[in-house]
């Protein structure tokens, strides 16, 4: 990732700030201040790096102090400040008037403190791309999940209109079971009565056989030229 400058704050932090950055990545500010470069992502993980070379003998506090991320900076100070910044951030820097009113040096009037070379906004430019990047992301995440949704529902909808379909079968098919169970019944009915008729029938056959002769004689009997 690209460095990232910190303001670190501190008393007896110096023999930690120069173990662990370099002459080109630290720069003293005033008495217990210091900015530094550094590729680490947080504040917390300078602080984290400064106590690695923290000896932590026996008897001995560790330091105290505190580490700020620098996005912009503003003000007046020696012209090396704003050039370090300026090297750190890759920006050009441009000559201004000296100013005297800035605080002294040794004891004599700082001539060499200038304003910065405009107001230092900081170039966090990758910051922006970053910001922009997930921005990004985000939305097409959301637009997939959005995209997701709408399919959820439309294959709920068919599975709700498939499941209609099939509780209308099944109605159907219930009236179509219903019919076959009253037909059947009706004709089982008929069966019955039909059997019924039948058993008489051959209940009454033999005395109705036996019958017959007599009532054909009869008819004989009872016909044209019959008779005493």
């Amino acid at each position: 990732m690209p460095s990232v400058i910190y303001c670190v704050i501190g008393d007896r932090l110096g023999p930690l700030v120069e173990k662990t950055f370099s002459e080109d990545n630290r720069i003293a500010v005033g008495e217990g201040e210091w900015l530094v470069s550094a590729d680490s992502p947080t504040s917390r993980r300078v602080w984290e790096r400064l106590l690695s070379h923290h000896s932590g003998a026996e008897g001995t506090p560790p330091p105290r102090g505190i580490v700020l991320s620098v996005y912009g900076y503003y003000g007046a100070h020696q012209t090396t400040i704003w050039e370090w910044l300026a090297a750190k951030r890759g920006m050009m820097t441009s000559s201004s008037e000296p100013r005297t009113h800035g605080t002294p040096v040794d004891g004599a009037p700082n001539t060499d403190v200038t304003p910065p070379p405009g107001l230092q906004a900081g170039q966090h430019s990758w910051v922006l791309q970053t910001v922009t990047d997930l921005q990004k992301t985000v939305g097409k995440l959301t637009g997939t999940v959005e995209g997701l949704t709408g399919t959820v529902a439309e294959q709920s909808r068919r599975i709700d209109a498939l499941g209609g379909k099939i509780d209308g079968c099944r109605n159907d098919l219930t009236r179509v079971l219903a019919s076959v169970r009253t037909a059947y019944r009706i004709l089982a009915v008929v069966i019955s009565v039909f059997g019924a008729l039948i058993a008489f029938a051959l209940y009454r056959l033999p005395a109705i056989v036996e019958g017959l002769p007599a009532i054909i004689e009869a008819l004989r009997a009872g016909g044209p030229g019959g008779g005493s």
